[in-house]
């Protein structure tokens, strides 16, 4: 809603089978989409967004937009980061890799 109030044309994919929440395009001349993966958090407590990177590549046209909502804030923040602050990660962007971890045999 955020992103058609201010003038851009919002696409909802039929399936989420690729990790992506939206298509905005973004540009008229030469025509441009971003494809856009929508996660939110509240700040009641801590906490910190987990993205998968199997399910979030990092590309020049891939975004993550993080709502924040906050206790006593009626309307959320929100934050456009473009996937490649992941490409080469700095605080608060962080990439860890947890070798030898699985899920399937490490859920109980």
């Amino acid at each position: 809603m955020a992103l058609t109030q201010r003038g851009f044309d919002v696409y909802t994919p039929c399936v989420d089978d690729r990790a992506v929440d939206l298509i905005v395009r973004i540009g008229s001349d030469p025509v441009q989409f971003a494809e856009v993966q929508v996660k939110t958090i509240r700040l009641a407590k801590p906490s910190y967004i987990f993205m998968r990177k199997k399910h979030f590549a990092i590309g020049p046209n891939r975004y993550l937009a993080l709502v924040v909502l906050q206790e006593g804030q009626a309307d959320p923040d929100i934050f456009f980061i473009p996937s490649m602050s992941w490409g080469e990660p700095k605080a608060p962007f962080v990439s860890r890799d947890f070798e030898g971890f699985n899920p399937t045999l490490n859920s109980a």
